[in-house]
């Protein structure tokens, strides 16, 4: 069960919870360009992975709450037409849509104030209110397990009888997959056009149990993980214990093409921020992948350089797309 965060406003929340299906933003609906079709990509890549059974929690906009607790019960489709007929806000605005349901509703909602204090404690480090709320897009974010009990526990701390649950109406049953765009680029070393088709493939493969010859046991995965440098790892692999805390991280960093050096540099300083700020200072917790269509030389020479050296390893993943399946094929080569 992972756990994601959906972004809306007054308006659109009381018509998604009606319908009982949650949608973001899809840029191309304002501006049909270049430009649009590859933030398109990257927009929805942040539901690609959603699976039955993952838990929701919904923030609104202004308000600054949030409210839970919700279950997803379908995999992520498109749709452009209104969630209901006379739905006046939830259209072809947000087509990236997933159906959910209640779990537990109650009548107080949690301030976000409230779960910002949990930062400092260190409770709080992938929530992300700013996806979409300071320009009033409607967005998904991730939070890591431990930060989806906290949010729970909250609710139930504010709210000593929960609401009657109220179903939603019935989801579409014509589910059209997510438009995610394959085409390839290049003729010498083809290579996918967009660098989040990379990642909302490998979040599909994540969400469905694949590779764990290659990744291990992991448990839960993050997309678009902050760090206090302002910039974002595209995905972070978790394996916890039977009490709940996390035994290792590992990381992963995606190029479409090559993998540069600075890319690897890069990639280093993801694994000290995420050494210092979450593991303790356990760096044995702590694991890089990088996932690439080819890597430059130089890159795979500082990994081998690194690894005689008995220094913490980088692996190095090639991937291929299979365009008959629609799916990556990963080796690694170092």
């Amino acid at each position: 069960m992972r756990t994601r965060v959906f972004t809306v406003d007054i308006n659109t929340w009381s018509e998604h919870r009606q319908a009982g299906v949650a949608g973001i933003n899809d840029p191309v609906f304002s501006s049909n360009t270049a430009q649009s079709l590859a933030t398109r990509q990257k927009v929805l890549s942040e539901v690609a992975g959603i699976r039955p059974g993952d838990r929701i929690f919904f923030y609104i906009q202004r308000e600054k709450h949030v409210v839970g607790v919700y279950q997803a019960i379908s995999q992520p489709f498109f749709d452009q037409s209104p969630v209901f007929p006379s739905a006046a806000h939830v259209n072809a605005r947000f087509p990236f849509r997933v159906a959910f349901a209640p779990v537990i509703e109650y009548p107080r909602p949690v301030h976000v104030n409230e779960i910002w204090a949990g930062r400092d404690a260190g409770q709080i480090w992938t929530m992300q209110q700013a996806r979409g709320d300071a320009v009033g897009r409607h967005a998904c974010w991730c939070l890591s397990k431990s930060e989806g009990d906290l949010l729970d526990r909250m609710l139930q701390e504010l709210n000593i009888v929960p609401l009657a649950l109220q179903p939603p109406a019935p989801p579409p049953s014509n589910r059209p997959a997510l438009p995610i765009d394959y085409r390839m680029i290049g003729t010498r070393n083809p290579c996918l056009r967009y660098e989040a088709t990379v990642q909302s493939l490998i979040l599909e493969g994540l969400a469905d149990g694949e590779w764990r010859d290659l990744f291990g046991e992991y448990d839960d995965f993050m997309q678009f993980v902050p760090t206090s440098e302002g910039t974002e790892i595209d995905v972070v692999l978790l394996r916890h214990d039977s009490f709940g805390k996390v035994i290792w991280y590992q990381i992963l960093e995606l190029k479409k093409d090559r993998y540069q050096y600075d890319h690897l540099l890069q990639l280093l300083s993801y694994e000290t921020w995420l050494t210092s700020s979450q593991a303790e200072g356990n760096p044995r917790s702590v694991h890089m992948a990088a996932i690439a269509n080819r890597f430059d030389q130089d890159v795979r020479d500082q990994v081998e350089e690194r690894r005689r050296l008995m220094q913490k390893p980088v692996r190095l993943i090639e991937y291929d797309f299979d365009s008959t399946t629609n799916k990556l094929q990963l080796t690694q080569i170092a």
